[in-house]
């Protein structure tokens, strides 16, 4: 028959060798008088202390430092450059989306706009705007203020997001804007400026060239997924020049698509090696795959066999799966150096 302090010994199997003997003489010595087997809360707190001691170490890497608080502060930054350039492209898109509304005024385009499609692009304008004013506020140092602001924004983006994911028949502000990247990377901000030192220290950690570089690619990824390529093919609202029609219309369309297709993938790349020269950003490589990987596998839909997410499940899953893949591809990477530190 076993006695208790054998069946702490078996579940104190589950830690490492050198914290064992100090536990078990915790938990002997609270024992109740005549008590053979291990309390159930006793028994549940164990276990639970075992996984999160595991997780710890898989994520980590057993003896290395976890630098968790500094990938954020990276990833924080990149997600916030992302954000202003996505900003950026917002504002690059007007020329385009006024002259559709001016062509559906004139009633050479049926469909192309209207005061609604007005109301849809423009709505989102506070969106971008907010997230300007955080990043001055992130680079003059007022982190408290640049927390309060992004909630803020955050609170009123989550409802519309939801909203616009529910009704299939809204437009381009609820569907696009409110429900698609910039949901996950505000959250990604918010999350660094209150656990971690800041998007602004992640700046200061990566260095002025790989700023400058994270700076550079955002905006050409931005650039390119604008219309402004396709704003000389449409026709002008007084002229008498014809919409391209046909092949001509498609050959615009498959080369914008080609230039989206490969920007965007590659600045994705060069942004994920520039960050993976150190620990703490190869962590951050984790973490922006989660908000990351979907819109990048959604540029790169037409080239991979026709892929689209469908719904919001299909979102989540691809991000957690890119976050996954790269998280052991990190612990990969990091085996050589575990192995040289070893006595």
């Amino acid at each position: 028959m076993r006695t208790l302090e054998e069946r702490y010994r078996r579940l104190l199997g589950l830690y490492p060798a050198g914290q064992r003997r100090e536990m078990l003489d915790v938990l002997l010595d609270a024992a109740r008088p005549g008590q053979t087997r291990p309390s159930a809360a006793d028994t549940a707190d164990l276990l639970v202390g075992a996984v999160r001691l595991h997780l710890r170490r898989a994520v980590a890497g057993r003896g290395a430092p976890v630098g968790w608080p500094a990938a954020l502060s990276i990833a924080g930054f990149v997600a916030l450059a992302a954000l202003l350039a996505d900003g950026l492209r917002f504002a690059a898109n007007i020329p385009f989306e006024v002259r559709m509304i001016q062509l559906d005024r004139a009633e050479r385009y049926p469909g192309a706009g209207g005061y609604a499609s007005l109301v849809d692009h423009f709505s989102t304008a506070p969106l971008w705007a907010a997230w300007a004013v955080i990043a001055v506020l992130v680079r003059r140092g007022a982190r408290r203020a640049a927390l309060l602001t992004a909630g803020a924004v955050i609170a009123v983006q989550v409802p519309i997001a939801l909203y616009g994911t529910t009704d299939p028949d809204r437009g381009w502000a609820a569907t696009h804007a409110y429900a698609n990247v910039s949901l996950p990377l505000g959250l990604l901000v918010i999350l660094s400026l209150a656990a971690s030192p800041g998007p602004a220290q992640g700046a200061r950690l990566l260095g002025r060239r790989a700023v400058a570089g994270v700076l550079a690619l955002n905006g050409a990824a931005a650039f390119v997924t604008t219309y402004l390529v396709l704003l000389p093919s449409v026709p002008s609202p007084t002229a008498g020049t014809p919409r391209p029609e046909g092949t001509a219309w498609s050959h615009v369309i498959e080369i914008w698509s080609a230039a989206v297709w490969t920007v965007v993938v590659g600045a994705a790349v060069l942004v994920a090696g520039a960050l993976w020269r150190s620990g703490a950003g190869r962590r951050a490589v984790v973490l922006l795959a989660l908000p990351g990987a979907p819109p990048v596998l959604q540029y790169a839909g037409p080239h991979l066999s026709d892929f689209y997410f469908q719904n919001p499940s299909e979102v989540v899953v691809a991000g957690l799966t890119a976050a996954g893949v790269a998280l052991a591809a990190v612990r990969l990477a990091e085996i050589p150096g575990r192995r040289r530190a070893r006595p």
